[in-house]
């Protein structure tokens, strides 16, 4: 839903077959890691961002043109949208080389060429060309935010006119849904700090750099505060 009531708009639905077959390509993704703790954290990767989540934001990116993809640790979700759509062109940033380098051996094994990934930190990464698409999931609440801030200004000033930001990250409610998040964060992620925040106060500060913006709270089996953002440019650069 979007702050004022209405829900956030995507291009059309996916039919159960499809989804059969996003769930195959998962499988594929799955099965081109060598490291077994890799496997295991892609697995629980998708439980938590499942497969209607993954379908959501296939819809909500533009099925061509460039995509950056910002926090792609092991690359599985940029792999997933190169095979959803051969016009697109993925382009993973992580702050981790080990992350980079199993993306890297995972893209080759699948014979996927319209991706590539690259190390550097969100803190110092230059966002540079104009992108079609900028997506992040449950990345930006492990963001201190002054580095957040300068991200998403930088993304605001290289998306094309008719390019989209995607936002997968946390909400603060339901406060035991949030509660959870956190344990799952400090388990997968380690002991890290966060800065969730409401996402009607996401949505004011993605206005305030220049963006429309609409999103939707995902329901889930899991007690799992998703949100998801879907950010158009308007009005002027914000530089």
């Amino acid at each position: 839903m979007t702050s004022n009531g209405s829900p956030v708009t995507s291009p059309e639905g996916t039919s159960n077959l499809g989804l059969e077959l996003a769930s195959g390509q998962l499988e594929r993704i799955w099965k081109s890691y060598d490291s077994i703790v890799v496997r295991a954290y892609v697995r629980v990767r998708f439980v938590i961002i499942h497969i209607d989540l993954l379908d959501l934001m296939d819809r909500l990116l533009p099925k061509s043109g460039t995509i950056l993809d910002m926090g792609c640790g092991f690359g599985l979700f940029s792999l997933f949208l190169a095979i959803r759509s051969p016009e697109r062109q993925l382009h993973g940033v992580d702050v981790s080389g080990k992350r980079i380098a199993a993306a890297r051996t995972a893209a080759q094994r699948l014979g996927i060429e319209n991706v590539e990934f690259e190390q550097a930190d969100i803190c110092d990464y230059a966002v540079t060309n104009d992108w079609d698409g900028i997506f992040t999931l449950d990345l930006l609440h492990h963001v201190e935010p002054k580095a957040r801030m300068e991200f998403l200004r930088a993304a605001r000033n290289h998306l094309k006119p008719e390019g989209v930001l995607v936002i997968k990250d946390i909400t603060t409610r339901p406060f035991h849904k949030m509660a959870f998040t956190w344990l799952l964060d400090q388990v997968v992620a380690g002991p890290c700090r966060v800065w969730y925040q409401h996402h009607d106060r996401q949505a004011e500060e993605l206005r305030g750099l220049g963006f429309e913006t609409q999103f939707r709270q995902i329901s889930d089996r899991l007690p799992y505060s998703h949100i998801v953002f879907r950010c158009l440019p308007s009005g002027k650069r914000i530089l």
